[in-house]
């Protein structure tokens, strides 16, 4: 299995021939950044926008994928609502039954947390703890069923980091 640190750093080769800019042609840019990828042992998908620039970045590695604008994974629970502008940028089930996301979320804490307790109770969870266990850390817990859903919000800058992992209950 790759580390961390090559995906990270095919993702960052793939943005400098992105901004290089190179052929005129997406898919032959789009098709160059893969190949760079692939040169340091990752299968990355990469997709341009109609500006030329990257909207999506998929490596997949197996058992899970890390990359820019991700699509919700296969099998992804209907009844947990997460908001339309959240980025995606890694997916894994990482035991039978369960999904772990890595969002991005512009808005600030304390409105993540309002909306997932409005969205979670609308789809019939229930909040099971709350914690700020750190300045710059906000857990929120839910239980629906046999199953949890667990958020850990953080600060990352301009934005906030969003930890989800749903499972079932041990």
């Amino acid at each position: 299995m790759k580390t961390a640190t090559g995906i990270l750093a095919a993702i960052a080769a793939a943005g400098m021939i992105s901004a290089c800019g190179g052929s005129n042609s997406d898919s032959s840019r789009e098709k160059a950044m893969e190949a760079a990828a692939a040169q340091h042992g990752i299968n990355a998908d990469v997709t341009l926008n109609e500006d030329g620039e990257v909207d999506q970045v998929v490596v997949s590695n197996g058992f899970g994928q890390a990359g820019k604008n991700l699509n919700l994974p296969v099998g992804f629970p209907d009844d947990i609502d997460l908001p339309d502008d959240w980025e995606i940028i890694g997916a894994s089930a990482p035991m039978p039954g369960s999904h772990s996301l890595q969002l991005l979320s512009k808005d600030t804490a304390e409105e993540i947390v309002a909306d997932l307790r409005t969205r979670m109770t609308a789809e019939g969870w229930s909040e099971a703890a709350f914690a700020t266990p750190a300045p710059s850390m906000t857990q929120l817990n839910f239980e629906k069923d046999a199953r949890m859903t667990n958020f850990n919000i953080i600060q990352n800058g301009e934005t906030r980091a969003v930890q989800l992992l749903t499972m079932p209950k041990p």
